[in-house]
């Protein structure tokens, strides 16, 4: 599919960081030891600087320096790049300090890496967001047939050239439904039947089709000819997702639960889960009990009693179990919960949450309790996040297949929790759905593993809410 296009930009993304390392370490042995005959210098350094270098790329990634979107030529993107130096930095110093097997103390080659891997990348960088990103593997997208998302994803390619996808044209009878933003940036064909001309002329690398043409009668039969041109041809559903991450819930219906969700399929990946996720939990409940004595102090000094909260949620096969939060709200009784009108939503700045719980959040210590629920098997690592009852039955009635995400364990955190921002509505929380519904179709030990490193990202940069 089309997200093969981002996948090979981020690994030359990456292939061109790990070489451009690389010849800032022979620069830095270079201007060290004054010689160009460095080979005895090389062969004591390349290993340990090797192993260096692979973590610093694991830095790039929880920053989100491989994320298309944020490529761009920006202030904020190079203090990014900048801030991930530093840390590289002081992952260097703590690598040679604690694992000295190797030998080497590199403290003057390690700062001259760096000071030329700061500027080596960041021209390189400069160079890609320019001029690489927008113009390499780039395809040109026909849309047969328009839609609301089609519309998504016009807008999303025209912000973000880097993505390597440009509108071409769309082909559409019924101009009417085309909003005129869309009209006027793109060109417009009104017979389906024109397909293979239109393809011929724009040079089309990519059809994507929209659900009601996609079996419109003698329009199959030209679908069936463009088989046999060097021609992509992919459903809308499918492309939305691979681009954005997310599932369109307005495309979807029982026969697309059945053919994509067949948990039977996942039992393997399940058993190794359960073990990462028992090891995991063990690890958070010894960083609970490290944390636990100040953070108690903290919270009862500025808001008293109680220190923990329950509250309960639903979860795998809609059955109801009770999770366990640090408290960050003003209690309104001896519960500990906030609300005195039954459940909302938490939002943005929200008055109940106290100054110590606004730090709690943001670190996302005070979902370490949870750690119980892991243990217990009630929740996993990974999920979607498990809700309140109240929110499951307003959410059920908006949107009838809501209930889906409960057909696996829910998590401590999850796709939809490090793709969008927090739920503080119900039209966001049905946004999260199609994340959540994303995971489902596509989790594996490999997206786990992204998941994983863009939450050590939200911790690391304060933002949980």
């Amino acid at each position: 599919m089309n997200n093969r296009v981002i996948k090979i930009k981020q690994i030359i993304l990456t292939v061109g960081d790990l070489i451009l390392m690389q010849g800032a370490l022979l620069l830095a042995l270079m201007l060290r030891y004054r010689t160009t005959d460095i080979a005895i210098y090389w062969n004591s350094h390349r290993i340990a600087f090797g192993i260096v270098f692979a973590l610093w790329v694991v830095i790039f990634f929880i920053n989100g320096l491989y994320d298309l979107r944020k490529a761009k030529n920006s202030i904020r993107f190079f203090q990014n790049l900048l801030i991930s130096f530093i840390a590289n930095f002081f992952v260097g110093l703590m690598f040679f300090y604690f694992i000295p097997a190797f030998r080497i103390t590199p403290k003057t080659n390690l700062v001259l890496t760096v000071l030329l891997s700061i500027v080596l990348i960041s021209l390189w960088r400069a160079l890609f967001n320019h001029s690489l990103g927008p113009k390499l593997l780039r395809r040109s997208i026909l849309f047969l047939g328009f839609h609301p998302r089609v519309e998504d994803l016009v807008v999303a390619f025209a912000k973000d050239p880097q993505l390597g996808f440009a509108t071409a044209a769309i082909m559409e009878p019924e101009h009417h439904i085309i909003p005129e933003h869309i009209k006027t940036s793109v060109q417009l064909f009104s017979d389906p039947m024109r397909i293979r001309s239109v393809v011929d002329i724009k040079e089309i690398h990519t059809v994507v089709i929209a659900p009601h043409l996609a079996r419109a009668g003698e329009l199959e039969k030209e679908l069936y000819e463009l088989l046999f041109w060097r021609v992509e041809m992919a459903d809308l559903a499918t492309f939305y997702e691979h681009i954005t991450g997310r599932v369109n819930a307005d495309m979807v219906n029982e026969s697309w639960f059945w053919q994509n969700l067949r948990e039977s399929r996942k039992q393997y990946y399940d058993a190794l889960r359960t073990v990462a996720d028992v090891g995991f939990a063990l690890i958070l409940g010894a960083l609970l009990l490290i944390l636990l004595p100040f953070v108690a102090i903290a919270i009862i000094a500025e808001s008293g009693r109680p220190l923990f909260i329950k509250q309960k949620r639903i979860g795998r096969h809609n059955k109801p179990f009770t999770i366990y939060k640090l408290r960050t709200m003003y209690a309104s009784g001896k519960s500990g919960l906030a609300e005195t009108s039954g459940p909302q939503f938490a939002s943005a700045n929200d008055a109940r949450i106290t100054k110590v719980g606004k730090w709690l959040r943001r670190l996302r210590i005070d979902e370490l309790p949870q750690s119980w629920n892991i243990l217990k098997r009630e929740m996993n690592l990974i999920g979607p996040r498990p809700e309140r009852a109240a929110f499951v039955q307003q959410l059920q009635a908006r949107m009838p297949y809501y209930s889906i995400r409960h057909l696996i364990r829910p998590g401590l955190t999850g796709w939809a929790q490090v793709s969008y921002r927090y739920g503080a509505t119900l039209e966001e929380n049905l946004v999260k759905l199609e994340y959540d519904l994303y995971y489902m179709k596509y989790r594996s030990l490999l997206m786990d593993i992204v998941i994983m490193l863009k939450t050590v990202h939200i911790i690391a940069k304060a933002m949980g809410r």
